[in-house]
């Protein structure tokens, strides 16, 4: 059912498409209300939490996000259907800080 770039876990799955790192959760459940999501460091939380007068419904789910991207680029969208897509664009191949810097050759 899902891509081979995909990893699922439960109520949701992580995709990496060409340049988004995306997370979708199933939230059918939840009013957009009762939905949390932010950012700690490099990790995205979603907590969701319903309560009715007999019983509490919740989950917390926690992903960490890949090497390079930038956790104020997180974004999200819940679609009518009650999935929640929270994305982040990955960082360009070859333009990653940790990569160092190129160094020119000065001939003498």
């Amino acid at each position: 059912m899902f891509a081979a770039n995909s990893e699922q876990s439960g109520f949701s799955h992580v995709q990496y498409d060409d340049d988004t790192y995306k997370i979708l959760v199933n939230v059918q459940d939840y009013k957009p209300e009762e939905l949390s999501i932010r950012t700690v460091d490099n990790t995205v939380i979603v907590e969701a939490k319903h309560e009715e007068k007999s019983s509490t419904q919740s989950f917390n789910q926690s992903f960490t996000l890949p090497a390079g991207v930038d956790p104020d680029c997180v974004r999200s969208a819940l679609s009518k259907q009650g999935v929640l897509t929270i994305s982040a664009p990955l960082p360009k191949i070859g333009n990653n800080p940790d990569s160092g810097r190129l160094i020119p050759i000065k001939h003498v």
